[in-house]
């Protein structure tokens, strides 16, 4: 069933491996920092650790990407496949962290994790920038560069060759059929196949009235949200992540994630979206620019 249920890890053995693996990996001494967790008010997916590391070279930080060691929101972690995905988008000029560094051998921290350069940035908060934080009082400019880059960002994602990454098809086939039969599978598995009435008919509708399969297909972010990107102070994105989250699928005519959830967070707390950032001129432009 899913749901995060982080267990409780022991930073100060986690630090010693990593340094440990450090030398391993890279053949010199590597000096680990204080060890603190990243994912506080998102990041729901895994278990994020950023930490120094001073080797001969200088001092770096970075950040440890661990499967949930309690409960999680996937059945499978697919780890192995979330750096070859942003390396992937990375060669096509998608910010995305690099190197990523895949360490296979669960004997070193307990299960297989990832390592990374840290991107220092501002990451927004959900559905919450629309009210308070860095993005509501940034300014009309940094706002509409916010809103552009991210734009921007979808955009060139779906412009990545489909060929370059056959791991992101569904087991069921790419598609309209293996999407949703991945998703009926997926909500089966998070309600212990206790699934509610509504969802099953809401499944059932989608089933019936599938749109016609594309004559192209693109590789999308299934979760393409404000808080899985970063931010310089100008408003540009300097990395993004979502590397469970993408997949090949039929180009979507509105923006994914996010956004509609926020037009609501708007309305509920009788607040208006800022000026640079209209819904209906990002409806506009997704709708044409992500069929390119």
């Amino acid at each position: 069933m899913a749901g995060l249920s982080l267990g409780q890890r022991d930073l100060s053995a986690t630090r010693a491996r990593l340094g440990q693996w450090f030398e391993h990996k890279f053949g010199e001494r590597a000096d680990i920092g204080e060890m603190r967790l990243a994912n506080r008010a998102a990041g729901w997916s895994s278990e994020s650790l950023i930490f120094s590391a001073t080797t001969p070279g200088g001092t770096t930080e970075f950040v440890a990407r661990i499967p949930p060691t309690g409960g999680g929101i996937y059945a499978d972690y697919d780890l192995a496949g979330q750096p070859r995905t942003q390396q992937l988008l990375h060669d096509y000029g998608i910010a995305t962290p690099s190197p990523i560094h895949y360490e296979p051998d669960s004997s070193w921290l307990g299960s297989s994790f990832l390592v990374m350069p840290r991107i220092v940035g501002h990451t927004p908060s959900d559905t919450s920038y629309a009210v308070r934080g860095w993005l509501h009082g940034a300014g009309f400019d940094v706002q509409r560069r916010v809103h552009d880059s991210f734009l921007d960002t979808l955009v060139a994602l779906q412009r990545v060759p489909i060929d370059k990454a056959p791991w992101l098809g569904r087991p069921n086939g790419v598609g309209n059929d293996g999407e949703l039969a991945w998703w009926r599978e997926y909500i089966e598995w998070a309600t212990d196949k206790q699934v509610p009435p509504f969802m099953a008919e809401a499944f059932d509708w989608l089933y019936r009235h599938q749109p016609s399969e594309p004559t192209e297909l693109t590789v999308c972010w299934g979760d393409a949200r404000l808080s899985n990107t970063i931010f310089d102070d100008t408003g540009e994105i300097v990395g993004s992540w979502t590397g469970n989250r993408r997949v090949c699928a039929r180009p979507r005519p509105t923006l994914p994630g996010g956004w509609p959830p926020a037009g609501r967070r708007w309305r509920s707390t009788g607040s208006t979206p800022t000026p640079s950032c209209p819904a209906s001129r990002a409806e506009s432009r997704s709708s044409t620019d992500t069929r390119r």
